[in-house]
């Protein structure tokens, strides 16, 4: 015949082909085996082509083959016998693999859209060695239906089961946090079976040691979850019994302790959008405490107050806090703040309700919202007044100026400050009581030197004199007491 078979079983063309003079050719197929020897007869099939067509593009006649198809007797139901797969067609066209029964007893297999072919009932090779399949495969508009053997090896059977011998853990512990969600993988159970390849359930099930069962769930491959949320006030141990059942119904039970770590509700979340809820409107954070989210993202935190919350990802969190602006942290570094437009960290005190933070620099504990009061009086009354006193926020600069009237000139500050000059800038970080003192500018008590002194340091403060006019009103001033030049209208003699 015009075929040859290569050692590795590919069928390869050897001649000729005419589907005019031979539609198909039989073919006989041995297989070695160390000793053993095995032939196979199957059918090659010629399609025709219809050699009538001009040239040009053509879509491939459509056409399937399978895999191998056998599988051992003591296969489970649903286990993958072989596939088949289309070797030509329209490669824009989906495949659909169909079962086709052909008014024949029903086999226990069946057959995937995809091709693969699996077991769907019992087999039994003492019984049914081979079963004839017929699968369809459509294209399109176009169909084809082939004819392929299922062969079932035979397995020794020897009926002695092995019973399971214990129940181990997969996972290091069986171990579980409190107030978490219902469902969450507690661990996992495996059986320790001399039969390695049997199927085993496991069950939670009454008797002594399970009197906290009813805080779980087991699933039937031994994963064990919760079946409620728990809040159980303290660690405690909590004990299961577990049952382990195998395919021929042989079991074997053991009793579990599951150690339980009491947490408050919302210990493990991370964004304050997922806080648990501990009372209406109120939620919580492990790592960031209590507040009251019904506004988010404008929230009332249990220690900082309200604050403006931007969270994008797990990393961390900014907030926006009167007095404080921008200030970013995280799960990691909390209470540690960051304070982004004075670049430097703080820390928040979580033991008091107030707000209250640390500055490094100065190295103290403040109250965030407390204001300053900067207070200020005049000696004598009538030698001037102070400007810029009044209250401030902690940081803020103060600028307070000494403003002597008419006739009097400042001296000094007394007081919490002590400087000689009238303009103050001072950053404040507590409160502060000044004195200004002024001086007349011209006294019966002066002597000429320090009545001269005094009148040219005032002729001197006054700006937009020229030398003429300063000479002018120092000239005024010493013989009057007054000056109109330098609008200097009185003494206080």
């Amino acid at each position: 015949i015009p075929f040859s078979v290569e050692s590795n079983g590919t069928v390869l063309v050897a001649g000729g082909l005419d589907y005019e003079q031979n539609a198909s050719y039989p073919i006989h197929i041995r297989g070695t085996e160390g000793n053993r020897t095995l032939v196979h007869h199957y059918v090659i099939t010629i399609f025709d082509v219809n050699e009538s067509t001009p040239p040009g593009p053509q879509v491939p006649q459509f056409e399937f083959n399978a895999t191998a198809l056998q599988i051992p007797e003591d296969a489970s139901i649903g286990r993958d016998v072989g596939s088949v797969y289309r070797v030509s067609g329209d490669m824009n066209q989906s495949v659909v693999f169909s079962l086709e029964q052909n008014g024949s007893a029903p086999i226990p297999f069946s057959v995937e859209s995809n091709g693969t072919v699996l077991v769907a009932g019992a087999l039994d090779y003492e019984q049914n060695a081979s079963y004839p399949i017929h699968i369809r495969g459509t294209e399109g508009n176009r169909t084809l239906v082939h004819h392929y053997q299922i062969y079932v090896r035979d397995v020794f059977e020897m009926d002695i089961n092995s019973a399971p011998t214990d129940i181990s853990i997969l996972s290091q512990n069986l171990e579980i946090k409190g107030n978490l969600d219902a469902g969450i993988e507690v661990g996992s159970l495996r059986a320790i079976d001399s039969d390695v390849d049997d199927i085993h359930t496991f069950h939670l099930i009454k008797g002594s040691g399970g009197f906290d069962n009813s805080f779980f769930v087991m699933e039937s491959n031994g994963t064990l979850r919760t079946s409620m949320l728990l809040d159980l006030g303290s660690d405690q141990n909590l004990s299961i019994r577990t049952r382990v059942i195998d395919s021929k119904g042989s079991s074997y039970e053991k009793v579990f302790t599951v150690s339980y770590q009491h947490q408050q509700a919302g210990e493990d979340t991370v964004l304050l959008s997922e806080g648990a809820e501990v009372v209406p409107g109120w939620k919580r954070a492990g790592w960031f405490g209590f507040y009251f989210a019904d506004f988010y993202p404008w929230v009332y935190h249990e220690n900082l107050g309200w604050i403006y919350v931007s969270e994008k990802t797990m990393d961390g969190a900014w907030f926006f806090r009167e007095r404080l602006g921008w200030i970013w942290t995280s799960p990691e570094i909390f209470p540690a703040l960051f304070q982004y437009e004075k670049s430097q960290w703080t820390y928040l005190d979580t033991s008091n309700p107030m707000t209250i933070l640390f500055d490094y620099d100065r190295m103290e504990w403040f109250f965030l919202d407390r204001d300053y009061e900067i207070t200020g009086l005049s000696n004598p009354a009538t030698g001037g007044y102070v400007k810029g006193l009044g209250i401030y926020e902690r940081g803020q600069t103060a600028r307070i100026e000494a403003v002597p009237t008419s006739g009097y000139l400042f001296v000094e500050w007394k007081g919490d400050l002590v400087e000689n000059t009238p303009m103050l800038n001072i950053q404040v970080f507590q409160d502060f009581k000044l004195e200004a003192v002024f001086k007349p500018i011209l006294s019966s008590n002066a002597s000429p030197e320090e009545a001269i002194g005094n009148a040219i340091e005032a002729i001197d403060s006054i700006e937009g004199l020229s030398p003429e006019l300063k000479q002018k009103a120092l000239a005024e001033l010493l013989l009057t007491g007054q000056s109109s030049t330098a609008d200097i209208k009185g003494t206080g003699q």
